[in-house]
């Protein structure tokens, strides 16, 4: 950030912001479902309730605490949304997903984040990590050989002239 933007406060609130990305992305996968799955009444309430929270907490918290209450605002409200939408679509398809899947996940990601942080250079830091990650994930049993399988698949199918 200080080579694009000439500012180490815009590298502080990348660090900040950026772990929210998976959350987003799942968010917006998990509302695009319910949606697709005729839950749209419950997406926009879900989406005016947080809203309203949203300009509550920031009514609240950003003369007092600046740029920190704005993330605690961006984080609660979000996070909150998203597992409004998660548990509206385990309701209507009748899954269930145990604790211990989410929790191994993210113990995966944060021995990721642990290990690479020893690798000095960025972009071999970033191949350790997803291969951490990966290790990771097939040692915590979240990963399967049919997983492998299907992303092989993925690759084969990409690298054949057409």
């Amino acid at each position: 950030c200080i080579q694009l933007y000439n500012s180490a406060d815009a590298g502080r609130y990348l660090k900040w912001f950026s772990p929210l990305a998976l959350m987003l992305y799942c968010d917006a996968v998990t509302d695009a479902m319910i949606k697709g799955l005729g839950q749209q009444k419950a997406s926009v309430r879900y989406n005016i309730c947080t809203n309203f929270m949203d300009v509550v907490l920031l009514y609240l918290l950003l003369p007092t605490y600046g740029i920190v209450g704005y993330f605690i605002s961006f984080t609660v409200t979000h996070a909150i949304n998203f597992f409004l939408s998660i548990r509206r679509l385990l309701k209507i398809t009748g899954l269930s997903i145990h604790i211990t899947v989410p929790m191994r996940a993210m113990t995966g990601g944060i021995l990721a984040v642990f290990g690479a942080s020893f690798v000095p250079s960025a972009f071999w830091r970033i191949c350790a990590g997803i291969l951490i990650l990966f290790c990771a994930w097939v040692l915590l049993g979240i990963t399967k050989a049919e997983d492998g399988r299907w992303l092989l698949g993925l690759v084969k199918r990409k690298s054949r002239p057409a």
